[in-house]
């Protein structure tokens, strides 16, 4: 999803909880709002994505009927780990949540992993094939063309499982992601944990 924030302009974001409508993303996105826009990708006529963010921004009212626009508000944030959890008010009919569970998914040096998101001058729902290096305690490592942006787009392993979330990247192919292990842990700490679980 992308995310609209007037503070800081954008970011991106990932529906990890279709039921209870949850979203992460980074806490560097949402900055001081509790109430951020956030869209979904819409088709044109031929049934094609639209990905010209002029469009959906001069086009909310439309577009929230459908669910592709809706609010996002803040329920948990760590500014430490840069990680908040968003509940939205909508969802589009055909929206799916990310691939994820509790116990990481084995990721190995050298594998293949697909980043996700709306990197700030360039077209709306982009997905670049990257190469996880390593895992260092606050971050995992990864080489990838997310044009210097991305943050908070999800990173996926080679079966579509959410690795964790770009927190930083610069313009020679060098990005940073928040491990999974950091957003249980702030799914735990904010009580949302144990909603998930009830599913």
């Amino acid at each position: 999803m992308w995310i609209v924030n007037s503070n800081i302009s954008e970011g991106s974001g990932v529906l990890i909880d279709k039921q209870f409508k949850l979203t992460v993303t980074n806490a560097h996105v949402t900055d001081e709002q509790n109430t951020i826009n956030v869209y979904f990708p819409a088709p044109d006529e031929k049934g094609e994505l639209i990905k010209d963010r002029n469009f959906y921004l001069t086009n909310s009212s439309v577009l929230k009927r459908p669910g592709y626009y809706t609010k996002g508000h803040v329920v948990a944030k760590d500014t430490d780990t840069d990680l908040a959890i968003i509940r939205l008010d909508g969802l589009p009919e055909t929206v799916l949540e990310i691939n994820w569970s509790f116990t990481r998914p084995t990721t190995n040096t050298g594998d293949s992993v697909y980043v996700l998101g709306n990197p700030s001058g360039q077209d709306l729902w982009r997905w670049t094939l990257g190469e996880f290096l390593n895992d260092q305690g606050d971050f995992l490592y990864l080489q990838s063309d997310v044009f210097g942006g991305n943050s908070g787009g999800p990173v996926l392993n080679k079966q579509g499982s959410l690795l964790g979330i770009v927190a930083r990247s610069d313009r020679h192919m060098n990005a940073l992601a928040i491990p999974l292990r950091n957003i249980n842990r702030l799914l735990s700490e904010s009580g949302l944990k144990h909603s998930r679980k009830l599913r």
